[in-house]
C-alpha cells in the first residue's frame, strides 16, 4: 500500500487510529467560528503528516476527529505517538490554537459500506479514544500483543474497564514515547454515559427485586392466591431482571425488557410488586434518555 493510500478493506486485519481534539466545543465557543476552524485545519495537516509518514492513510475527516487505516499494527502505534508529538510542539508554540488530542487504537477486520466502515475494531477504537483525557493515546490488548515491543515507545497497562456496548471488560494500554508515560497511571472509569448506565442498570435491578419480593410475598403467601397470577409475576421479574442486566452492553433490548416487565408487573399487583413496577419505570427512562444522549 502506497502512503495515503487506503488498504483494500476486508483483505486482512487493519488498525485503526481515532484522534479527537479535547474542548474543541468550548474552544469554539470562546473563540467563534472562524478560529475553531483554523484550529481544525492545522489538526488535519498535522495528522496527515504524522499517517502518512508512517505508511497509513487517513480515511476520514470528521471535524474534530480523525479516522486513519494502517496495515502495520506497529506503524500505526508510532503515528500515534508522532501525533501526539506534533500537537505539543503546536500548542508550545502556538498557546492560542491549543491542539489537546486523545487518541485511540485498535486493530481487527472491516467491511465497507456505503456511508463508511464497519468494524468492531473501530468501535473498540472509537470507546478508547472516549476514554483519553487530553494527550494520551490508549491501545487495546490486542493491538499490543500484535505489535510487540517497539523501539522508542513505551506501554503501560491500565487495567481492565467496562465500556458500553462490549460484554467483557477491555484490557487497556497507555502509549507514550520511551520516559515519556507519567510516573502514576491515573485510575480508568468509563465514559459519563456508561455511568448513567450502570445507574439505570441498578435502579433496574433494585425494581426486579421488589417485584420478586411482592410476588412472593402479596400472592404466595395469600391465602387462596391464584397460581398462574403467581407465575405470571415471577416471569415478568425474571424478564425485568435481564432487561437491566443487558442495558449496558445492549441499550434496546434492555430498555424494551424492562418495559415488557414494568407492564407485566403492575397487572401483578401487590405494593412491592407495584414499587418495583415504578423503579423499572424510572430505570427504563434513565436508559432512553441516556441513548438519545
Amino acid at each position: 500500500m502506497k502512503s495515503g493510500e487506503l488498504p483494500a478493506i476486508g483483505e486482512e486485519v487493519q488498525t485503526f487510529l481515532i484522534a479527537d481534539i479535547r474542548g474543541y466545543t468550548a474552544f469554539t465557543h470562546e473563540n467563534g467560528d472562524e478560529a475553531g476552524a483554523r484550529l481544525v485545519r492545522v489538526f488535519a495537516a498535522l495528522a496527515r503528516e504524522a499517517v502518512e509518514q508512517q505508511g497509513g492513510a487517513v480515511s476520514e475527516l470528521r471535524g474534530d476527529e480523525v479516522l486513519a487505516v494502517f496495515r502495520s499494527p506497529r506503524s500505526a502505534l508510532r503515528a500515534a505517538v508522532d501525533l501526539q508529538s506534533r500537537c505539543r510542539q503546536h500548542t508550545e508554540a502556538n498557546p492560542h490554537l491549543p491542539l489537546l488530542v486523545g487518541i485511540g487504537l485498535d486493530a481487527g477486520e472491516a467491511v465497507r459500506v456505503e456511508d463508511g466502515v464497519r468494524s468492531g475494531a473501530l468501535n473498540l477504537a472509537s470507546r478508547l479514544t472516549s476514554l483519553a483525557a487530553p494527550g494520551e493515546t490508549f491501545a487495546s490488548e490486542g493491538l499490543v500483543h500484535l505489535a510487540r515491543r517497539i523501539e522508542g515507545l513505551e506501554y503501560r497497562d491500565c487495567g481492565k474497564v467496562a465500556l458500553k456496548g462490549l460484554d467483557r471488560s477491555v484490557q487497556v494500554f497507555l502509549v507514550g514515547g520511551e520516559g515519556d508515560l507519567p510516573a502514576e497511571t491515573r485510575r480508568l472509569t468509563a465514559p459519563k454515559g456508561d455511568d448513567a448506565m450502570e445507574a439505570a442498570r441498578v435502579v433496574g435491578i433494585v425494581g426486579s427485586g421488589f417485584g420478586f419480593a411482592g410476588v412472593v410475598f402479596d400472592r404466595l403467601l395469600t391465602v387462596g392466591a391464584n397460581p398462574v397470577a403467581l407465575g405470571a409475576g415471577l416471569v415478568f421479574a425474571v424478564i425485568a431482571l435481564l432487561g437491566a442486566s443487558r442495558l449496558l452492553r445492549d441499550a434496546e433490548r434492555g430498555a424494551l425488557l424492562m418495559l415488557v416487565a414494568l407492564i407485566g408487573l403492575v397487572f401483578a399487583v401487590g405494593w412491592w410488586a407495584l414499587i418495583g413496577a415504578i423503579l423499572l419505570l424510572i430505570a427504563t427512562g434513565m436508559a432512553v434518555a441516556n441513548r438519545k444522549a
